[in-house]
């Protein structure tokens, strides 16, 4: 938690605000700190986070941030409370394909008539995140491509708006069958 780069993650996550512009009531599941909650209240935009661990969750309500102390699948299992914009960042990779499944469900449920999902999680495709990065979370279970979570998704009606991996297409390079 505290070894965390926070500049460069409020940087990361900057961007994705522009998909909750106009929303009155967002959700961030598994928070962390509420960086990207802090980036929705500088555009004014109400938001609230779920967060499992109760230090980094005191940590988030320390910064003035509504987090909740629960599991993310709990918490959506339990509420009753509708949003029209739900964020899950960088959460999806730490489970097994059934949470997964079960988490797109449980956000299907809770997400308004017209409202927002947004999923962000490890490119398998990156070599770097592959060597470098990914597996230094203990937690982390799998990669998931994206075009396997958006078919997961088209099956509980969800549409697909934008994709970064769509917009900026990936270019396989072929390697030579004997080295030089």
């Amino acid at each position: 938690f505290c070894q965390r780069d926070h500049p460069l993650l409020v940087n990361m996550q900057r961007a994705d605000v522009r998909h909750f512009k106009g929303r009155a009531k967002v959700l961030d599941l598994a928070c962390g700190v509420g960086i990207f909650l802090d980036c929705l209240r500088q555009h004014g935009i109400k938001a609230e986070g779920v967060e499992r661990d109760p230090r980094v969750a005191q940590y988030a309500r320390g910064m003035g941030l509504e987090v909740t102390t629960d599991d993310a699948l709990a918490y959506l299992e339990n509420t009753a409370t509708s949003f029209d914009g739900i964020y899950c960042s960088h959460f999806v990779e730490h489970l097994p394909i059934e949470g997964v499944q079960r988490i797109l469900q449980l956000m299907t449920k809770r997400v308004t008539s017209g409202g927002v999902l947004v999923l962000v999680f490890p490119d398998p495709e990156s070599i770097r995140s592959q060597l470098l990065g990914f597996w230094r979370d203990p937690e982390h279970v799998r990669f998931y491509h994206p075009e396997l979570i958006t078919t997961m998704a088209a099956t509980l009606g969800l549409e697909l708006e934008w994709s970064s991996y769509v917009e900026q297409p990936h270019q396989v390079v072929p390697f030579a069958a004997t080295p030089r």
